[in-house]
Parts: structure tokens; C-alpha cells; sequence
């Protein structure tokens, strides 16, 4: 998947910055898996995966899983986190392996 100028193959977590006290809890407790988070100033790719509150004007926490062939599988988008890291792994091989 192409977005933002950046093609996607892979999961990935958006983060919000070192302002958001659940990105640096995270951050600082290990529970961050060891795949990309993604932050992007200009809010963009926040924007193009609905990762934005457009009332609100402030980015949201997102869980993205796009395949090889540029399909969204699996996405999350809430004010808080996606915390169960070891459930995103799982259903990621799990939706991988389907065809």
C-alpha cells in the first residue's frame, strides 16, 4: 500500500509523541513490539488511515497491519493505545497466512 508517499508492507503502530502518556508508558514499560511506529508530524498518514480526529484536530493511537500486496488487513484506531501486542502478532500471522 502506498500512502503518504511511503509504500506499507508490514504492522505498524502510530505514535503520538512524547506528550501522550500512553505512548511513553509504553515506551518506557517494554510493551512496544518489535515492529516500525511511525511518527509523522505532518499528520498525513495519520490522516490517510483515519488515525485523525477532524473535530478535535489531534492525531489518534493506530494499529495497521498491511499485506505484501498492499491490502489493509487489520486496522485499530481509538484515543487510547492498542496494548495486546501478543493478539496483534497472532491475528497478524494469522491473517498473513490466508489468501
Amino acid at each position: 500500500m502506498t500512502s503518504g508517499g511511503m509504500v506499507w508492507d508490514t504492522s505498524s503502530l502510530f505514535y503520538l509523541g512524547s506528550t501522550c502518556s500512553h505512548c511513553m508508558e509504553q515506551m518506557k514499560t517494554g510493551q512496544l513490539p518489535a515492529f516500525p511506529i511511525y511518527c509523522n508530524p505532518g499528520l498525513e498518514m495519520f490522516k490517510s488511515f483515519r488515525a485523525y480526529d477532524d473535530f478535535e484536530e489531534e492525531p489518534l493511537h493506530a494499529a495497521v497491519l498491511v499485506d505484501a500486496q498492499g491490502r489493509l488487513r487489520w486496522w485499530d484506531v481509538s484515543w487510547e493505545p492498542f496494548s495486546d501486542t501478543g493478539f496483534l502478532l497472532e491475528e497478524s500471522q494469522r491473517l498473513l497466512s490466508l489468501e
